[in-house]
């Protein structure tokens, strides 16, 4: 063949959660300051050996995030960087920043623009991924690296926005999303009592069946991956991909 084939790929997106960042910025938080140095440098700093498989993904979405700015000379940890992780984890401030960091990246503030603030459908985020050029094999890891965030988000907010010395102004829109996610959690607290170390086998007909085995306890958003697997695998049969001949 005279044409060759290229290899399509996904546009840019975080390829770390913002949880995880925070973890290792907090770790190190000692060699987190204005000091400027290249990625080699930066990676040390953060606790890796250099610029390897590892380190590439995290340095990537510390750029993203807001956190690690691109200078003449060098990279250098951002203001925002360094205010928050010296932030007081109880203090809403955190909170506030936590969530400006999150939607810093371009892709998840289309996403909160497009969705608003609540976790969107995933069969809809799933289309609105597709539209804008991502792989279909790859939707499911964008999907589970931005509800990580979004759920480390989700969880702050209501934390400070429940706790017994708050007062902080609530609209209805986002009172109603935080009984919603009250709800998750109440459910998810059942749920690992009664799942852990069992088996749920379903009937799918035609004499197709599913099982599930739950060899720890879920969290609430390793349910909610499972939810998100569910509906992509129901996607994809529909899109006429799958299913049996």
């Amino acid at each position: 063949m005279n044409q060759q084939t290229q290899r399509r790929r996904s546009p840019n997106y975080p390829r770390a959660t913002l949880p995880k960042i925070l973890l290792r910025l907090k770790k190190y938080r000692a060699q987190i300051t204005d000091e400027i140095g290249d990625e080699e440098n930066i990676a040390r700093r953060i606790g890796y050996s250099g610029v390897t498989g590892a380190s590439v993904p995290v340095i990537s979405a510390l750029k993203k995030f807001g956190l690690l700015e691109s200078l003449p000379n060098g990279f250098g940890f951002s203001s925002r960087a360094i205010e928050i992780i010296t932030l007081d984890e109880n203090d809403p401030a955190f909170a506030n920043l936590v969530e400006q960091t999150a939607f810093t990246d371009e892709l998840y503030a289309e996403i909160r623009a497009h969705f608003g603030k609540q976790y969107p459908n995933v069969s809809k985020l799933r289309e609105f991924l597709l539209i804008k050029g991502f792989v279909p094999n790859g939707v499911a890891t964008v999907i589970d690296l931005y509800r990580q965030t979004f759920d480390f988000v989700a969880s702050l907010r209501d934390d400070y926005q429940s706790g017994p010395d708050r007062n902080i102004p609530v609209d209805d829109n986002t009172r109603d999303n935080n009984s919603e996610q009250n709800k998750e959690k109440i459910t998810a607290e059942k749920t690992k009592t009664e799942l852990k170390d069992q088996q749920l086998n379903f009937e799918l007909g035609g004499g197709i069946e599913l099982s599930i085995k739950f060899t720890g306890n879920p969290s609430t958003s390793s349910i909610g991956r499972l939810a998100d697997c569910l509906k992509i695998i129901e996607q994809f049969i529909e899109s006429g991909d799958g299913g049996s001949s």
